[in-house]
């Protein structure tokens, strides 16, 4: 069985597309590195697995020198040590941690984290569980609760879990369903937990033998690395799967209910059909609903990888290599993550064809590269090569953090934690006016929680001769009908600051009228403004407001405008 979305499920991925995303201000820190030690442990030699959240909140997963096998890795978390390798658990009885499993963890604002951990002290059929952070939520060997399993299913394994803000937990879940005929069976579980991992619902949102909506052939399985399948604080899931039937159209692409893309379909990619949406392949999905994916067209195999954003191509090989000098050309994305933040800005990992290997992968921020082996120095070190594979990187929601696994010159392996500032970037969906006029917000020039810069907020292609103002909020963006009939979102989280009414200027039923905020002097003038004092680092979204009296409301919005400030 698979869950219904809701109807606006795919459309509102689209309202979270950036279309225009400043650069931004890099910084960096070095949470973990060989040689580092980990007290009562040993010093760190090798990163496993690294994961952020708004805040910088950050975890690590390293291997250390201790000299017992059994208890040397380690999970250090904002530079404590969080677990360990041979820690006793609290459930089940007796049990100790043999190892972390595969698949990382994501950790949540609040800094937990959900995880498939692997068991000493417990028999072959019950040696694994989710645990969140430390307290087990479902054992191996138990029973499902969930009603679209058939009653006594019981867990037989698992391959990770990934946990949202809102403590929803995800997990690719192995059972043992006798409804479905094979012995080994695959399914997508939600799980709902409390804020101490108390385990209050499970929901099967898909799996083996189901048939997908639009589909003839049945689900065979999921993808289940770590990077197959992804889950948000809307409880939406973004998966991949393989189909019974023809290999030439049996890999699909899933947001909840609706199809994505599927093998031997149409791809974004005018008159180039997809090949290949194997298991193998990874997606990506904010709390939004905005999401990415990678996949394979059909030939030439020259420029067959790409990236798709909500639709659209978003990297393909064979393009230039964005900020590479040389004319280099793209290769590949390696078989590591893609992340979006909630603005819905794409990071990759991308190689490309410099005969130089020692400098010729890097990490993108949209077409920004925020790093780059053989280049980059990081804190005097020499950045000589970035992970492609697996958990090499993750972004935090906000945007404003992005950790990876790299090598140092001076230090071995090491996570490496950038922070991103200044950026201004465009999101969510303007509404259309009465003249047909579509707004358009911008940053021009670069923000600064100082003031040191000029930075100002402008609004054109508003119909001219209207009242209208620029507000504000700090608590993240939205998307939300103005009203059932109205073309404009709300795009900005309450409490909302307004600034002054200007008039819109231009000529009255045209689309030349502009509002514009001079966020320094608007500071200056008003220091106990909402969010203020601003930090480097920290972020506001605006939106334009104008009336315009035949419209639902009588009134429409601009897009949204994300900004991140730089010191």
């Amino acid at each position: 069985m698979l869950n219904q979305p809701t109807p606006r499920t795919v459309v509102f991925a689209a309202w979270f597309t950036p279309l225009a995303s400043a650069q931004v201000q890099t910084s960096f820190t070095i949470p973990a590195k060989g040689g580092d030690s980990v007290p009562g442990v040993g010093l760190v030699t090798t990163i496993e697995t690294v994961a952020v959240a708004n805040g910088g909140v950050w975890m690590v997963e390293a291997d250390t020198d201790n000299a017992n096998t059994d208890a040397d890795q380690v999970v250090l978390r904002n530079g404590a040590l969080a677990s360990r390798q041979g820690d006793a658990l609290a459930a089940p009885a007796g049990a100790t941690i043999s190892s972390f499993g595969s698949g990382g963890a994501r950790i949540s604002a609040a800094g937990n984290w959900a995880w498939n951990y692997f068991l000493d002290g417990a028999t072959s059929t019950t040696d694994s569980g989710i645990y969140f952070d430390n307290t087990l939520v479902i054992q191996e060997g138990s029973v499902s609760l969930a009603p679209q399993f058939t009653a006594g299913t019981p867990y037989i394994g698992f391959f990770g879990a990934k946990i949202a803000d809102s403590n929803l937990v995800l997990v690719m879940a192995s059972i043992d369903d006798v409804a479905i005929a094979s012995t080994v069976d695959r399914a997508l579980v939600r799980l709902l937990v409390s804020s101490s991992g108390a385990l209050l619902s499970e929901t099967v949102l898909a799996k083996e033998g189901d048939l997908l909506p639009g589909q003839t052939e049945t689900v065979a399985d999921f993808a289940t690395g770590p990077h197959g399948w992804d889950v948000n604080d809307l409880g939406q899931a973004l998966f991949i799967a393989d189909l019974n039937g023809a290999t030439t159209s049996d890999g699909v692409i899933y947001l909840d209910s609706t199809l994505l893309a599927q093998e031997g379909a149409p791809s974004p990619v005018a008159g180039r059909n997809w090949s290949s949406l194997s298991t193998s392949q990874r997606v990506a999905l904010n709390n939004f609903g905005a999401y990415a994916f990678t996949g394979l067209l059909d030939a030439p195999t020259t420029d067959d990888n790409v990236i798709v954003r909500n639709g659209a191509v978003a990297a393909r090989e064979g393009d230039l290599a964005p900020g590479v000098s040389g004319g280099w050309t793209l290769t590949s994305f390696g078989t590591g993550a893609i992340d979006l933040d909630d603005a819905g800005n794409l990071y990759w990992f991308g190689d490309w064809n410099d005969p130089d290997t020692s400098r010729d992968t890097g990490i993108y921020r949209n077409d920004q590269l925020l790093v780059q082996e053989g280049v980059s120095v990081i804190n005097g070190q020499l950045l000589t090569s970035i992970a492609s594979v697996q958990e090499n990187f993750m972004v935090s929601p906000d945007g404003r953090w992005l950790i990876f696994e790299g090598v140092l010159a001076g230090s071995g392996q090491a996570a490496i934690l950038i922070e991103m500032t200044g950026a201004t970037s465009a999101y969510c969906t303007a509404g259309t006016t009465t003249n047909g006029c579509t707004p358009s917000i911008a940053g021009v020039g670069s923000p600064s929680a100082s003031l040191a810069t000029p930075f100002s907020i402008q609004v054109s292609n508003v119909e001219g001769q209207k009242l209208g103002l620029v507000f504000y909020g700090v608590s993240g963006p939205l998307a939300t009908p103005w009203s059932t009939s109205s073309t404009s979102f709300l795009c900005v989280k309450t409490p909302t600051q307004r600034t002054a009414a200007q008039s819109t200027g231009g000529v009255n039923a045209q689309c030349n009228g502009v509002l514009s905020l001079d966020w320094n002097a608007f500071i200056g003038a008003t220091p106990g403004a909402l969010g203020t004092p601003f930090a480097s680092g920290d972020s506001l979204w605006a939106q334009g407001w104008f009336r315009d009296p035949p419209a639902p409301k009588t009134t429409n919005l601009s897009d949204g405008l994300a900004v991140v400030f730089e010191p």
